[in-house]
């Protein structure tokens, strides 16, 4: 796919695309990169319909969706098959991954979602596995005073009624799944649930947690350039 070097990456639940900080040197030499950055919407359609408006006109693109993105990446995928030329998902999942967690999040305090120690409790214990990632724990810390509570918060809800299965026989597209060994986050069973309905597809294992590309950007750069910059 060589004409669909334009890269855009969609990020996970904290919307602002700054995540993407240790992956894009690995990559950006390869593709022209658009980052999408999500403002607090209503709706999951309304996030679908903010994506859309950040791609590029004319030609192909690819998408690299992470996490709460991938079933925003998904829905793009099926509904313009034409121009959206592969994808790679990241802890990726077509039907909401906890939904009892989901459920949980619409009773607690906005304000919760963004207190430090929390904030870093959950960091630790979901998003990196209580592993030894510095350098994507301190970028994740740096960026939690940027965050808006209330929108972590209704992201979080909206994934307790997210199910775009039924799409995934729609995509003819190739597909990369980065499943994350580690990820407490993401049922390893939802790759599987994608290997099953896409047409096209791949899963890749990389021993990591939830937050695979910072905590393992080398990794994960390689296998993005290998299946979108050839």
């Amino acid at each position: 796919m060589n004409e669909a070097k334009r890269l855009v990456l969609m990020p996970g639940l904290d919307g602002s695309g700054e995540l993407f900080a240790p992956l894009l040197p690995l990559i950006d030499r390869h593709f022209d990169i658009i980052v999408v950055r999500y403002p607090d919407l209503c709706s999951f359609d309304d996030y679908v319909n903010h994506a859309r408006a950040c791609l590029p006109d004319g030609g192909p693109v690819a998408l690299l969706a992470e996490s709460f993105s991938s079933p925003v990446a998904l829905t793009l995928m099926a509904e313009d098959r034409s121009r959206i030329g592969g994808a790679v998902l990241s802890a990726g999942f077509a039907c909401s991954p906890r939904p009892l967690l989901s459920r949980a999040a619409r009773y607690l305090p906005s304000g919760l979602m963004t207190c430090m120690p929390l904030y870093r409790l959950c960091l630790d214990l979901f998003g990196l596995d209580g592993g030894d990632y510095p350098e994507a724990r301190a970028l994740s810390l740096r960026l939690m005073p940027s965050l808006d509570p209330a929108a972590m918060k209704h992201r979080a809800v909206l994934l307790q009624r997210i199910d775009v299965t039924p799409l995934l026989a729609e995509i003819k597209s190739p597909v990369l799944c980065l499943r994350a060994g580690r990820d407490r986050v993401v049922p390893a069973k939802h790759a599987d649930i994608l290997l099953r309905g896409l047409r096209d597809a791949r899963c890749v294992d990389i021993d990591g947690p939830h937050l695979l590309l910072q905590a393992r950007p080398r990794e994960c750069a390689a296998q993005i350039i290998r299946q979108l910059a050839v």
